[in-house]
């Protein structure tokens, strides 16, 4: 009986543990955050974004709230680890300045993709797409769009009109209430970016 009784209070202290640290995690954002770069790989910390920063050329971008900007690379053959927002848990924070259009003062028409989204409605359309067919927590997908919509796409992003153009419902249709993203571009050549986007679903 005395055997029992020791195993039962063991069971109740650790099931109590449990609970403790699933509150603690609750209630501290940091060290959720932090369990959730080892989940997903996602490096958050100082160290990480300075490392990305110097592997992509700019050592000296990182500002004191932790934003990085970021210049786009030249290479479409650049790793998927240089994201613009290193951590999906932060709010999306895009660089300023060039975004990899021609120096010079000409206007270069591409030539038609079939699989390249035209305006910003159709990028909406094809993320609210894309996103229902994935479902939802850690999804990874992406789409080409042409460097003259690129700005508008950013502007979206800065101003937060993306919530209300795609998010909101996204967010209904998988029945979550959390969105975390991620965003990469890859210069196709020939007027186009694919847009990689790295969304978390919560």
């Amino acid at each position: 009986m005395k055997v029992i009784n020791k195993i039962m209070i063991g069971i109740a202290v650790i099931c109590l543990l449990l609970c403790g640290g699933i509150l603690v995690f609750a209630l501290n954002p940091d060290m959720t955050d932090a369990l959730a770069q080892r989940l997903y790989g996602n490096g958050n910390n100082a160290e990480t974004v300075t490392e990305t920063a110097e592997a992509i050329g700019n050592p000296s971008n990182i500002g004191t709230d932790g934003s990085i900007s970021v210049t786009l690379p030249d290479q479409p053959e650049n790793s998927l680890s240089d994201y613009i927002n290193p951590n999906p848990q932060e709010p999306l924070r895009y660089p300023g300045g060039n975004t990899g259009s021609s120096d010079s003062g000409t206007v270069v028409t591409p030539a038609p993709r079939s699989d390249a989204v035209t305006d910003l409605n159709s990028y909406y359309e094809n993320c609210i797409t894309q996103l229902s067919i994935l479902g939802s927590g850690d999804q990874h997908f992406d789409n080409v769009v042409p460097k003259s919509l690129w700005s508008t796409i950013e502007q979206a992003y800065n101003t937060g009109a993306y919530e209300q153009g795609y998010v909101s419902e996204v967010l209904k249709k998988l029945g979550m209430d959390n969105f975390a993203i991620q965003l990469q571009l890859v210069d196709l050549g020939d007027g186009y970016y694919r847009v990689y986007h790295n969304v978390v679903t919560y």
